[in-house]
């Protein structure tokens, strides 16, 4: 489960030898199996998933939060690696989030078709349908082509109670960008996307083109700068058996009165529970979503949903994955380079909150293990909405091979 306590701390590791940078392994247990699935527990683990396409139909459970920032420092600026692609493996595997999240997923891919944090999904058709469900995604920042989006660019999973929150970006001219899918061939249910979306050619909330159903899911994000731009979806009955019900957009924080599918409601009908649970009183409402409490006409027992005014900025939320708030710091990169017998860690914030300043911790093992090594606190830049560098040299006995694990406070 989520841990709600405000820690900002960001785990990098350092390998003092000939290749610096985040340690190859295994995952952190299970043997990719339905009954013993893949552990995905670190971002080393996540790592692996993304470049070990042999693995791609296999099963994989999340077993911790995980903070993806030190991927705007991979791949020479590209950053994460989507996992599956169009013309290489599909995946055709099995991710089951368990109500965690993947916080500052970085990918800047431009030119590639199919980028989010699956890229192309598919299915063995001599097998249970593939799958993405319980997951978050988190102040994600990710650029592609054609094809792009915060979870999956392109879908032929099953896809229920997963959110994303951030920025997507289609900067092709022949993008097609949304928030969580850019273009699904299979059902989604139950999951929202709070991202901002822009695109050159077409730009949609939620997914871009739909070729599937989409049922109790809404949007928020704001939508802009494509030719074609729709609040909720851009094309919602794909190639003929497209279909949106019980599903919604905020019009106004989207910036978008129409879509092909869903239902546009002010952002106050978008934090009023009655929006989701009373079908006499809402518009484009067929039957109750499921929330904890049962209001209005909801009758359901599984209690996916919630709402609480200081949660999710009011709106609608997944009960077992509630985001985390808006914190001090946005941290948009920390990484560290060996050389000449010290480690040069440098770290950059897109925004603070009165921040005061940062300490620094190291250690060979984990964060219990870890001692500070900053002398006094490093000076923060207070209250800024402006990117600001750090930097921080550590010469204190470092050892050649051997690996150190560095957190910010």
């Amino acid at each position: 489960m989520k841990n709600t306590d405000l820690v900002l701390g960001i785990l990098l590791t350092l390998l003092l030898a000939t290749n610096i940078g985040l340690v190859a392994g295994t995952y952190s247990g299970g043997i990719g199996t339905s009954g013993e699935p893949y552990q995905i527990a670190t971002l080393n683990d996540l790592q692996e998933l993304s470049t070990t396409s042999a693995d791609w139909g296999n099963y994989f459970e999340q077993t911790a939060d995980i903070n993806a920032s030190a991927t705007s420092g991979w791949n020479g600026g590209a950053g994460f690696s989507p996992i599956g692609s169009e013309s290489g493996t599909h995946f055709k595997g099995y991710y089951d989030g368990n109500f965690h999240t993947i916080s500052n997923l970085y990918i800047n891919r431009p030119s590639s078709n199919d980028v989010g944090l699956f890229g192309y999904t598919d299915r063995d058709y001599s097998q249970e349908r593939s799958y993405i469900k319980n997951l978050g995604l988190e102040n994600v920042n990710i650029t592609g082509g054609y094809r792009t989006a915060g979870l999956v660019g392109r879908a032929m999973s099953n896809i229920s109670l997963c959110f994303v929150t951030g920025s997507v970006t289609g900067s092709a001219g022949n993008s097609v960008a949304a928030g969580l899918s850019a273009q699904s061939h299979y059902e989604i249910t139950d999951c929202y996307s709070g991202a901002s979306v822009s695109a050159v050619y077409e730009a949609a909330g939620f997914v871009s083109f739909n070729n599937g159903s989409i049922d109790n899911c809404y949007s928020t994000g704001a939508v802009s700068d494509a030719t074609t731009q729709d609040g909720f979806c851009n094309d919602a009955d794909g190639h003929g058996s497209g279909v949106i019900t019980n599903s919604f957009w905020d019009t106004q924080t989207s910036g978008q009165s129409s879509s092909s599918g869903g239902t546009g409601k002010t952002t106050a009908e978008m934090k009023n529970i009655r929006t989701f649970t009373d079908v006499a009183w809402s518009t484009g409402l067929s039957y109750p979503w499921d929330f904890v409490g049962n209001p209005y006409d909801d009758i359901g027992t599984d209690n996916y949903w919630n709402i609480d005014g200081s949660i999710n900025d009011g709106y609608p939320y997944l009960q077992d994955n509630p985001p985390d708030g808006p914190t001090p710091v946005e941290l948009s990169t920390f990484t560290a380079i060996y050389a000449n017998g010290s480690s040069l860690l440098e770290w950059t914030t897109q925004s603070e909150s009165n921040n005061q300043g940062w300490n620094i911790y190291r250690s060979e093992t984990d964060l219990e293990d870890a001692v500070q090594i900053n002398g006094s606190l490093i000076q923060g830049a207070g209250t800024s909405t402006e990117p600001t560098e750090y930097e921080f040299e550590d010469v204190d006995n470092l050892l050649f091979d051997t690996t150190y694990n560095y957190w910010l406070e």
